[in-house]
């Protein structure tokens, strides 16, 4: 476990990751079976994923007597373990009676491990192995073929063969792997090397080009479920804000990016407009906040993205009479109405409670009430988007040019899918540009997961050939190549999280021209392994299921 907790950032001590999973995979099917290994693997995953998410705990908590109660941590963890059992099990099974190395069988079921976590039913894309290379410019460049997935897989595939060479020296001498290890080793080997020259001639290609010149704007919020706890104003929040933006003016941006939330404002026009008696709370305010965006656009000339929410009315449903959305505004010069992006793909608990509609109301209103949000019966579940919107802008800097964007809204920059969707159009050619992030990292305070969700970010990025910028409460704000590079963050004193790391970076976001095969054909490679696994795991069934009837003949015959 503690191998596994070292090689993900804040530690990143990458080169762990190559030997990480070795002294698990020995363990596993170095030995006789015995009935409290499938138990242990589960535990320990319990305990990894508790103690590595523990970002999550001030979130993710139960009140109980004034207390934080991290159950929801809890909960997510003993959910995630699961999948540990399941791969020992199939690697175990594939070893020893269907005479597969682990060279094979630990990447392939590893690797669907991570993609049911992040794709499948898990909605928990973090802590993969491919994670820990984000740095590694030249290792990650695969990811354009297989997404990170890919590289996962040959991570383990290293680990696979170091735990297959202990087990041929030391534990199990007759494995049937045994002939043929110094080509499987062989092969390995220039898999990496491959990789890596692949890697190397992509870096080298000249397919990148300078876009607008971009201002992000980072805040240093924290945010707290508790009422109770002092906070500054929204007004406070702004004057802060925008103290950052007079500051960028200086540099020409034609695009200023403001956080997921940087104050709370709903932009909307309907809510702005809606008309009621009383006033929506709230409403005079925002409509304050719109004439400064159109203020700040119209001496600029510059583009503005910001996060806010979205309120829409609906009087004559029976339920709910309202919807709520998690919207990225863009205004634009000459324009009285921004454009608008609601959130597709929303955080479950974080964003909104299953069950909501329908027979099971009852069972929602139940998980709602346990929620840190959902105190008193407040209704904090957001609706989810409908469509991935791709804007357009002519900066003053290039106004020769045309260029389109998109803007993933906070976690939809780690799933894999979500970025894919914005970049390749129905009709299977590119259709942005670069992508705008815009995120609030406040809830998990100044955490490890900052530079986690980074990492995710970067290989978003590779996998579409696609530059980003990013503007994210409490960090890390930054601006990423198409070729996985981190350059222009927001820092302080070379740090890039802290209570006092807040500020503004102006860059040009880069663009590329290459349409990469990931982008294309998506998430076919480890979509594969998850259909050979699931036939493993059914084989691995049957066999136990023919070896218990055996016994059971055996014991009658008696």
């Amino acid at each position: 476990m503690l191998l596994n907790w070292a090689i993900y950032p804040p530690n990143e001590v990458w080169p762990l990751a190559y030997v990480c999973l070795v002294p698990w995979a020995v363990a596993v099917c170095g030995y006789q079976y015995r009935k409290w290994l499938l138990l242990n693997c589960y535990l320990w995953g319990v305990l990894f994923f508790f103690f590595v998410c523990n970002w999550l705990w001030d979130v993710a908590y139960v009140p109980v007597g004034g207390q934080k109660i991290p159950a929801g941590t809890a909960a997510i963890a003993l959910y995630l373990a699961l999948f540990y059992p399941i791969v020992a099990m199939v690697v175990r099974h594939l070893y020893w009676h269907r005479r597969l190395g682990l060279v094979i069988a630990l990447p392939a079921v590893w690797v669907f491990t991570e993609f049911a976590r992040g794709a499948l039913v898990g909605d928990f894309p973090w802590f993969t192995l491919a994670q820990s290379q984000y740095r590694r410019l030249a290792v990650i460049q695969m990811s354009d073929i297989v997404g990170a997935w890919g590289l996962s897989f040959l991570i383990a595939m290293v680990n696979g063969l170091i735990a297959d060479w202990i087990l041929l020296r030391w534990v199990r001498p007759t494995s049937p792997i045994r002939p043929r290890f110094p080509h499987v080793a062989a092969g390995v080997l220039g898999l990496m090397v491959l990789s890596l020259v692949y890697g190397f001639w992509q870096l080298g290609r000249d397919t990148t080009s300078p876009g607008p010149r971009v201002a992000t704007i980072q805040g240093n919020y924290l945010l707290e479920v508790d009422p109770n706890v002092p906070r500054p104003t929204p007004w406070q929040k702004q004057e802060r804000l925008m103290t950052f933006v007079e500051q960028a003016r200086a540099a020409q941006p034609d695009m200023f990016v403001f956080s997921e939330s940087p104050w709370f404002m709903i932009l909307n026009r309907e809510y702005r407009e809606h008309e009621s008696t009383p006033a929506p709370a709230g409403q005079s305010w925002s409509r304050r906040c719109h004439r400064d965006f159109l203020r700040l656009v119209a001496e600029t000339r510059a583009y503005v993205v910001c996060g806010a929410l979205s309120r829409e009315y609906f009087p004559h449903e029976v339920y709910p009479k309202e919807r709520k959305y998690n919207s990225a505004f863009v205004y634009r010069p000459g324009q009285p109405e921004p454009k608008r992006y609601d959130k597709v793909h929303l955080v479950i608990f974080g964003e909104y409670v299953p069950l909501r509609g329908g027979r099971f109301h009852q069972v929602y209103e139940w998980l709602n009430g346990i929620t840190p949000w959902g105190q008193g019966g407040y209704e904090y579940s957001l609706t989810a988007g409908d469509e991935f919107t791709v804007f357009d802008m002519t900066p003053q800097s290039d106004p020769e040019r045309l260029y389109r964007f998109s803007v993933p809204i906070c976690y939809e920059d780690v799933m894999p899918y979500v970025p894919r969707r914005f970049v390749m159009g129905p009709d299977g050619r590119k259709r942005v540009d670069f992508l705008v992030n815009i995120s609030n990292d406040g809830w998990f305070h100044r955490s490890g997961e900052l530079v986690q969700h980074l990492a995710l970010a970067v290989f978003r990025c590779v996998e579409n050939r696609v530059g980003m910028v990013r503007s994210v409460n409490t960090g890390v704000s930054a601006f990423i190549k198409p070729n996985g590079e981190v350059y222009g963050e927001v820092q302080v004193g070379g740090r890039v999280r802290g209570e006092d790391v807040e500020g503004y970076s102006v860059e040009r976001v880069m663009t590329d021209s290459r349409v990469s095969l990931y982008s294309r054909w998506g998430d076919w490679f480890p979509a594969t392994l998850s259909v050979l696994t699931g036939v493993a795991f059914l084989d691995a069934l049957w066999r136990r299921w023919r070896r218990g009837r055996d016994v059971e003949a055996e014991g009658r015959a008696a």
